[in-house]
């Protein structure tokens, strides 16, 4: 016969998962990411990926206009030469340095 707290740990707590990517990437869409900058735009999911950040933070950056992005229909595009063009003004990393 099974105990009380046994049957309170099954009730209350998922089973933990193995950590994954954010985001399972297709074929195609691995190929566009190792290429990106040859393509005209990108995608919210791929501009994350090639960015390391998270989709808020590029919708984030969107809104305040880092990245400039075109509507195709209902979907969302990011200009690739936003991207550079941001890249291109972050400073360079100086480690020890605070600004």
């Amino acid at each position: 016969m099974p105990d009380k707290d046994s049957a309170k740990r099954r009730r209350g707590r998922a089973k933990k998962t193995s950590r994954r990517e954010p985001f399972e990437l297709s074929h195609r869409e691995r190929a566009i990411v190792e290429n990106w900058q040859s393509t005209v735009s990108l995608s919210p999911k791929l501009t994350c990926v090639v960015d390391d950040c998270a989709m808020s933070t590029v919708y984030g950056r969107l809104e305040r206009q880092e990245y400039q992005a075109l509507k195709d229909g209902h979907r969302t595009r990011i200009i690739t030469e936003s991207i550079k063009n941001r890249r291109e003004r972050l400073q360079p990393y100086k480690p020890g340095v605070q600004s």
